[in-house]
């Protein structure tokens, strides 16, 4: 059994707290305050349930550090590398990043190039209002974001000059999970409310549109702010975590 002695460590970790972290394979993504994400490239004998409690502890080298921009990214996410066509076979999926400034970028791990995607609009009487708190993909050239302004909206990659697709929540979103299995979206917001989306393509091919609808909007059975939304799998079930 692993120790905590001899876990791996990260290299190069962010200046600032890490707001986000997944996985594409065995690449690590972390987002953080200090407005950069960072791969970093795990190996299967880093998680080796067979390490000695005498062996020297690892470090995982930090791969890339790229910094998107000087506001602090809120959640980053990775995408589909067939939705463009320089990807290579073994190349990295693009990132897609939501910045307290209420930013879309999206990222291209090969070379660092950023692209603004659009933005949720800010509110005149606060100016962190429009804050893009959860990025999710969902297949299919699909990003979903959702924010502090109540909104969840959605992205079109396979024509991404398009305006985004939005719906209201009934609160600021704490924590969204989406289920590329299924299509659905799962958004924790203030107010104790979880709320369950599916999205989809309207009919197929390059000239296709996503398509959404609200499935459920309920009161977490949890007695205090729910901060963090998970589905179970294949998104057959759901895990909520409270403040």
């Amino acid at each position: 059994m692993t120790s905590l002695a001899t876990t791996p460590t990260c290299s190069s970790p962010p200046s600032d707290g890490i707001t986000s972290l997944t996985f594409h394979k065995t690449t690590l993504l972390s987002s953080s305050w200090d407005g950069t994400i960072r791969l970093y490239q795990s190996s299967p004998s880093s998680s080796s349930s067979t390490t000695s409690s005498s062996s020297p502890k690892e470090s995982v080298p930090c791969q890339a550090t790229i910094n998107v921009e000087d506001s602090p990214i809120l959640d980053a996410c990775f995408g589909e590398s067939s939705y463009h066509d320089d990807a290579g076979p073994d190349s990295l999926p693009p990132v897609y990043t939501g910045s307290l400034d209420g930013n879309l970028f999206e990222v291209s791990v090969s070379d660092g190039k950023k692209k603004l995607i659009g933005s949720h609009e800010p509110s005149t009487s606060n100016s962190n209002s429009n804050s893009i708190s959860c990025v999710g993909y969902a297949g299919s050239g699909i990003v979903i974001t959702a924010g502090w302004d109540h909104k969840l909206k959605i992205w079109d990659m396979q024509n991404p000059q398009s305006q985004p697709q939005t719906f209201p929540l009934p609160g600021k979103a704490f924590s969204m999970s989406v289920s590329v299995a299924t299509g659905q979206i799962l958004v924790g917001t203030s107010g104790r409310r979880l709320v369950i989306f599916r999205v989809g393509r309207a009919g197929s091919g390059s000239g296709s549109t996503p398509s959404c609808e609200q499935m459920q909007d309920r009161e977490s059975t949890l007695k205090y702010q729910t901060r963090v939304v998970r589905w179970l799998g294949d998104g057959g079930g759901e895990c909520c975590e409270r403040a």
